[in-house]
């Protein structure tokens, strides 16, 4: 066999014949995947630069190329403290994280961390929403050459603060990752008194919980009712959810793709979606994204997955 040739157009492919003959399909027989749509690459992860096993397979996308499926999962409890419990604010001095696993948070420690493709970043401490992103593989019979990104386990979601009575109010910073790897802030002022606020960007880890501000009243970090869309979506008509087993037909909740250049008081860089009615661990949310063709034809790279994170 010749050197290999590198194709920019498509290539009509078939399941290879066995050398035996036999024209079974094997049981570890991958999906096909594509540049930009049957799986859709993410070609932010370079192929098989890494080798090929469990934690870096040689290819890695989305299942479902003309429309990908990024969740279908049921997400913990909303919840106000599972983040950070209740505690006064020092300016500058970052809020303790929650310590032991539980409510819908994963604590990461160096014995068991957490790793996120494509920027290939393994954490080690801080914690993780809605379990551990972790990929469907294939190709077990030897190397994994074909990774997709789990639909139940890689879906961010934004982070709420809330106060107690009396509170002044003021900024939080937030400091974590995305779905993918990639690091990301969020400014979160928070309101007077007994309140709840949200954040506009979807987290899958939170590393570090920074007040701007002095107050000797509780605060605490949770979970909110706001997912994050892993691919980008700049309309409601590009997506299709499903929430607790009814379709989403109206645009109340959406908020799409922030095209702005990102910094921590921009919305999310993919689009998000907010349930409307609390999760309570039982209820499954669905959500897939149609590709923007004039955005991928514009630059495949933020057509996909939005702006460059701030």
């Amino acid at each position: 066999m010749g050197a290999a040739t590198t194709f920019y157009a498509p290539v009509h492919r078939v399941l290879a014949r066995n050398n035996n003959g036999n024209t079974a399909i094997p049981l570890n027989a991958a999906p096909n995947i594509d540049y930009l749509a049957s799986g859709l690459q993410d070609h932010r992860f370079q192929a098989n630069a890494r080798g090929s096993s469990a934690t870096f397979p040689a290819y890695l996308g989305w299942y479902g190329g003309a429309q990908p499926v990024v969740a279908n999962y049921v997400p913990s409890a909303i919840a106000t403290a599972n983040i950070a419990a209740l505690a006064n604010v020092v300016s500058g001095t970052a809020m303790t994280l929650r310590a032991a696993t539980g409510a819908g948070i994963t604590v990461l420690s160096a014995a068991a961390p957490a790793f996120l493709l494509p920027a290939s970043v393994t954490l080690s401490a801080g914690v993780v929403i809605d379990a551990l992103p972790s990929l469907q593989l294939f190709g077990t019979a030897g190397n994994v050459t074909t990774g997709f990104y789990s639909r139940q386990t890689c879906v961010g979601r934004a982070v709420s603060i809330t106060g107690v009575v009396s509170t002044t109010g003021g900024d939080f910073i937030v400091y974590g990752y995305d779905i993918y790897g990639y690091p990301m802030t969020e400014k979160i002022t928070a309101a007077a008194g007994v309140a709840t606020t949200n954040g506009k960007k979807a987290f899958k880890a939170i590393t570090s919980i920074v007040p701007q501000f002095t107050d000797a009243h509780n605060y605490s970090v949770g979970t909110a009712d706001i997912f994050g869309l892993g691919i980008r979506a700049p309309n409601f008509c590009d997506t299709h959810i499903n929430w607790n087993s009814t379709l989403i037909t109206a645009s109340t909740g959406f908020v799409a793709a922030d095209a702005t250049t990102a910094t921590n008081v921009t919305g999310d860089v993919r689009g998000t979606y907010a349930v409307q009615s609390a999760s309570d661990g039982t209820k499954r949310l669905m959500m897939a994204v149609f590709p923007s063709l004039s955005l991928l034809a514009t630059n495949p790279t933020t057509g996909l997955f939005g702006v460059t994170q701030a």
